[in-house]
C-alpha cells in the first residue's frame, strides 16, 4: 500500500483533481516533444498549462515527481491497451503476433506520449547520475518470455532458443519504432509490423 513519507495513505485525489492533473501530463508532454527534456522546466510546462507554477507544483511535488507521472500513466495506458488487443489467442503463434501487432498500434495512437517518454527516461536522472528508469528488465520482458515458454513446452510450436535472449531482441525492435516515428512522421509502422511478424515467425517456429 502507498503512504506518504509520514507513514500516512496518501488522500484520495476528487475528479477535479484527477483532471487536472491529467492536463498538466499532456501539457508536459507538448513541452518535451518540443524543446526536449533538459529544455523541459516547471515554469515552462505552466506557460504551457496557462496556470502559476504554484499550480503544477501542488500537484506534482517537483519535476522528477512529474517526470514519473508522465511514464506512468503511459504504462497504465498501454497495459490496458494491450489487455484489450490480446484477448482470446488460439496459440503461441497468435499471442506473439497479437503482442507485436498490439505493441506497435499503440506506440502509433500515442506516439507524442511515446516520445516525450523516451526522452525522459533516456535523460532523467538521480543525484548519483544514475537513469531513474533503468533496472525495468524483468517487468518488460516477463510477457514475452511467457509466450515464448508457453510455445515451447507447452504447445511444442516454437523451436529450442533462448527465451530472455529473444525478448529482449524483439523489444528493442518494438520500442525501435517508437523512436523512429518521432524522428520521421513518414515512418510506415503498419508496414514495419508486417515485417516483424514474419520475421519472429520464422525466427521462433519448429
Amino acid at each position: 500500500m502507498d503512504t506518504n513519507k509520514q507513514g500516512k495513505k496518501p488522500k484520495e485525489k476528487t475528479f477535479t483533481e484527477k483532471a487536472r492533473s491529467k492536463q498538466i501530463i499532456e501539457c508536459t508532454i507538448d513541452v518535451i516533444t518540443e524543446i526536449g527534456y533538459a529544455n523541459t522546466s516547471i515554469g515552462k510546462i505552466a506557460q504551457k498549462a496557462n496556470v502559476s507554477k504554484g499550480v503544477i507544483t501542488y500537484h506534482f511535488s517537483d519535476k522528477e515527481e512529474l517526470m514519473t507521472g508522465v511514464v506512468v500513466d503511459l504504462y497504465q495506458k498501454a497495459a490496458f491497451f494491450m489487455e484489450r488487443h490480446m484477448q482470446n489467442p488460439d496459440n503461441a503463434i497468435d499471442m506473439l503476433r497479437a503482442y507485436i501487432v498490439s505493441n506497435l498500434l499503440f506506440i502509433k495512437e500515442n506516439r507524442k506520449h511515446v516520445a516525450a517518454v523516451i526522452e525522459i527516461v533516456t535523460n532523467d536522472r538521480n543525484e548519483q547520475g544514475e537513469l531513474r528508469f533503468a533496472g525495468q528488465e524483468e517487468a518488460i520482458y516477463a510477457p514475452l518470455e511467457e509466450i515464448f515458454q508457453y510455445g515451447q513446452e507447452v504447445e511444442g510450436t516454437f523451436r529450442s532458443f533462448s527465451k530472455r535472449f529473444m525478448a529482449v531482441m524483439l523489444r528493442s525492435a518494438i520500442d525501435a519504432a517508437g523512436d523512429q516515428l518521432a524522428k520521421n512522421d513518414q515512418f510506415d509502422i503498419d508496414l514495419y509490423a508486417e515485417e516483424l511478424v514474419t520475421m519472429y515467425d520464422r525466427a521462433t517456429r519448429k
